[in-house]
């Protein structure tokens, strides 16, 4: 008895975006492949990769390797409410304002 599930491909490089896994056939994601492997991040959303404990921000022109023998974590964040020790705040006056975090 066949349900149909035993043709469809999943892909070969797994990502988890938000606590989705998506998978993807491309070898390097860029942040408009991420996107549009998200499906409904906002335009203005930052977006972030987990590697090794370090939360570390993509540029917009940034291209990822993504590995068979791994998952690759990304969060997004619209607005500077979550990530802490990565970006430090700038303040428009004064410029650095001696803080690590975005915190709000």
């Amino acid at each position: 008895m066949s349900i149909g599930f035993e043709h469809q491909p999943i892909g070969r490089y797994i990502v988890d975006i938000d606590g989705c896994l998506r998978a993807t056939d491309q070898r390097h994601v860029d942040v408009h492949a991420l996107r549009a492997l998200h499906g409904r991040m906002d335009e203005d959303a930052l977006l972030v990769r987990e590697l090794h404990g370090e939360t570390i921000p993509l540029a917009a022109d940034e291209r990822i390797e993504l590995s068979e023998h791994s998952v690759a974590f990304f969060r997004s964040c619209t607005g500077p409410r979550l990530f802490r020790y990565c970006i430090p705040r700038v303040t428009m006056r004064s410029g650095w304002d001696g803080g690590r975090s975005i915190a709000a």
